[in-house]
C-alpha cells in the first residue's frame, strides 16, 4: 500500500506542475500578444477644433471623444496599394487621397473630416479635424477646370468635401463667355 500511495502522491505532483505551467504559458500568451502593441490614441473634441496630426500604424486606433461619446476608428489595413480605416460603425473604408468626412452623431452634419497627409510603409499620416464651428458645418469647395465656351457659357462643377448639403458659399459654376 505505501508503494501505491507513494505512485498516487507523485502523479498527483506531476498533473499540480503541469497545469501551473500550462496556466503560465496562458498567462504569458494573454499578457504580451500583439494586439497589446497597438497604439490607441484618444482624441477630445476640443483638439478637434484646431486638427491633430496622427501617425498610425497597421492595427492603431484613434478614439474621437465628440459630445460626450467616444467613436472608435481602427487602422485595419495598410499595405502597399490599400490603407483602410474600420470605423465607429463597423464599417470599412478606404482611405485615399481625398478627405474622409463623418456624421457622428448623426445629426446630417459632417463632424469629422480624415485626411491622408503622409504614407510610409510601415505607417500612414493623418490630420483628424472638426469640420464644425459653432455647431454649423464648413463647407470647403472644390471645383474642377473650367469647360470650353459652348453656346456663350463656361461651366464647372464644385463639390463640398464636408457635404455639408447646402451651397451658402458654392463658388460660380458658369459663366458667359
Amino acid at each position: 500500500m505505501d508503494k501505491i500511495g507513494e505512485v498516487n502522491s507523485t502523479a498527483i505532483w506531476l498533473i499540480v506542475i503541469f497545469v501551473v505551467i500550462v496556466c503560465a504559458i496562458v498567462f504569458f500568451m494573454v499578457k504580451f500578444k500583439d494586439s497589446n502593441n497597438f497604439k490607441q490614441i484618444s482624441v477630445s473634441q476640443d483638439v478637434l477644433l484646431s486638427g491633430i496630426s496622427l501617425t498610425l500604424a497597421k492595427g492603431d486606433s484613434f478614439i474621437i471623444d465628440f459630445a460626450g461619446k467616444d467613436y472608435n476608428f481602427i487602422l485595419n489595413k495598410l499595405d502597399s496599394e490599400e490603407i483602410w480605416i474600420k470605423d465607429y460603425k463597423n464599417n470599412t473604408i478606404e482611405l485615399r487621397s481625398n478627405p474622409l468626412s463623418f456624421d457622428l452623431n448623426e445629426d446630417g452634419l459632417k463632424d469629422i473630416i480624415v485626411t491622408l497627409n503622409v504614407r510610409n510603409t510601415n505607417n500612414i499620416e493623418i490630420f483628424v479635424e472638426s469640420s464644425l464651428i459653432g455647431g454649423t458645418c464648413i463647407e470647403s469647395w472644390t471645383c474642377s477646370d473650367w469647360s470650353i465656351c459652348f453656346d456663350s457659357a463656361k461651366k464647372r462643377i464644385c463639390v463640398d468635401s464636408n457635404s455639408c448639403g447646402g451651397e451658402l458659399n458654392k463658388p460660380v459654376i458658369s459663366e458667359n463667355c
